[in-house]
């Protein structure tokens, strides 16, 4: 290495040492007991995102952490969480460390998933596949490299329209978060077959995020993609409806210009048993004079 190398080398690492020694200690997180109430999910929401790992995707620190607490006050002693579409495995290795810490958290179970066609986007030439957009072989799989790294979670690789009915038919641990991002209407239509499964696969109101519902070329309408898988998986059901999640980000700490709160949906099934089963162990039962909430501890079942 010449002089001046090695001199911009040490300049660099002399920037990143004051950068690191000037940056102000994270904020102490309040410790909140646990129910699933916003001040618990805020809390929780900013102790996870200070974990390097986790930080990496903050939508899924969200999505777990919703649907591991909705588990926990419902009964449910087990819960799944799943990517679809692996890709690198970034996403899928975040979403296993959110569930780990998560586990301990809640006192829940959490099962991790990441479904993947394990060779990148498939061919299509179908307009509702935005071809113009995205083509054959777009963010491939490396198998091997990711197992070495997973701890937890587990791959399984096919297309969706082969995959989620065998899926089912294993009658895995309640679905509580499901991360869509596979891309393509196509895959999107076929893996939302698992929205269409009984009652005890799912909870009642069961958390997503649809990352491919917005675009800045013109690539993304009502009648393509995402969009379009959601609209009709809502025609077909009658008493399970996708819904965004209005206003998300207002609940979010720290959301700054993060576009994710705005692509989380919730399934809500009906006619669910557990639909109408409170969910937080306290309710607000009423309001003082001063605008004070009064909490009252609703039974355990």
């Amino acid at each position: 290495m010449d002089l001046k190398k090695h001199l911009r080398m040490v300049a660099r690492r002399a920037q990143r040492w004051l950068l690191e020694e000037e940056r102000p200690p994270s904020p102490a997180v309040p410790d909140v007991p646990f129910d699933n109430r916003d001040d618990w999910m805020q809390a929780s929401y900013v102790k996870l995102n200070q974990e390097p790992v986790c930080a990496k995707r903050p939508q899924y620190i969200w999505g777990v952490l919703q649907g591991a607490a909705l588990g926990r006050v419902l009964g449910i002693t087990r819960i799944s969480v799943i990517e679809f579409g692996v890709a690198g495995g970034a996403g899928l290795l975040a979403m296993e460390r959110a569930a780990e810490i998560a586990e301990e958290m809640v006192g829940i179970k959490i099962d991790v998933y990441g479904f993947d066609t394990g060779m990148g986007l498939p061919n299509t030439t179908d307009y509702r596949d935005v071809p113009f957009r995205w083509s054959e072989g777009f963010w491939p799989l490396d198998k091997q490299t990711l197992q070495k790294r997973l701890r937890r979670a587990r791959l399984v690789l096919g297309l969706t329209k082969d995959t989620i009915p065998a899926f089912i038919q294993a009658n895995p641990a309640t679905v509580a978060f499901a991360a869509f991002d596979l891309t393509l209407y196509s895959s999107t239509a076929d893996a939302l077959q698992l929205f269409g499964a009984e009652h005890n696969l799912l909870l009642p109101r069961t958390f997503c995020m649809f990352r491919s519902l917005v675009g800045s070329r013109g690539d993304q309408c009502d009648y393509i993609g995402e969009r379009l898988a959601i609209h009709e998986f809502n025609t077909k059901h009658a008493t399970r409806k996708l819904s965004p999640m209005y206003g998300l980000r207002h609940f979010v700490p720290a959301v700054n210009n993060w576009l994710w709160p705005d692509l989380f949906y919730c399934l809500h099934i009906f006619d669910h048993p557990l639909y109408s089963k409170p969910s937080s162990l306290r309710q607000n039962v009423a309001i003082d004079a001063d605008g004070n909430e009064i909490l009252s501890q609703r039974p355990t079942a």
